[in-house]
């Protein structure tokens, strides 16, 4: 593990006070550059590119910068059980930074990860010491559906999902299955749910994209 002064993470916002959206209680969602996906309908397409992240205004933060832009809100954590969330992009990109500061700052904040589980399975490993919840946007089971709209193979996702569903308990995933204009239907959809209860999640979340 690299040393935590030496970490650095691609800062673009935070959004913060938000009750039970990212992780129960009152969270702070930490968002950071890069995606590995090519999302057809993607609200934060600013992160996925290069040529993009020089047009995006962010900032490479330390562990200490990063808690200083977030502690405000301590007793809010502490009070409903809640903490931080990091999402962007593709949180799991920065496993590293997010496993040194939730180490660092273990001072009872709860710490969630949002994620599309398309990484290498050492990033995932490198932050399951430290992570409470996993929102994971599973896009679909479908492989073929899922390459249609990301642009990537999903065979990376079935496999993280099936290491951490082996790894932790399954209350701490939480899996986001979205209808999405032109690329999957209710019966897809649904298929999706029912391979996920098979392998055991039962925490499942159904929306809808709005194109």
């Amino acid at each position: 593990m690299e040393e935590t002064k030496e970490l650095r993470y691609p800062f673009v916002n935070t959004m913060k006070l938000r009750m039970d959206m990212d992780g129960s209680g009152v969270t702070t969602l930490v968002g950071g550059m890069g995606c590995p996906l090519d999302c057809k309908w993607c609200i934060n397409s600013y992160v996925k590119t290069k040529r993009q992240e020089k047009q995006q205004k962010f900032e490479w933060i330390t562990v200490d910068e990063l808690y200083e832009k977030v502690k405000e809100h301590n007793l809010y954590y502490l009070a409903t059980g809640g903490g931080i969330t990091f999402g962007g992009g593709e949180a799991l990109l920065h496993a590293s930074f997010i496993a040194a500061f939730a180490r660092k700052y273990n001072n009872g904040w709860k710490y969630n990860i949002e994620t599309s589980l398309n990484v290498p399975k050492t990033m995932l490993e490198d932050v399951i010491p430290y992570i409470d919840e996993y929102i994971v946007d599973i896009k679909s089971m479908n492989s073929r559906i899922y390459q249609a709209y990301t642009g990537m193979s999903n065979e990376q996702v079935l496999a993280n999902l099936e290491y951490l569903i082996k790894r932790v308990s399954t209350d701490k995933i939480r899996v986001k299955v979205p209808l999405i204009p032109e690329f999957n239907h209710e019966s897809d959809q649904k298929e999706s749910v029912g391979i996920l209860k098979q392998m055991g999640i039962e925490r499942i979340e159904l929306l809808s994209y709005v194109k």
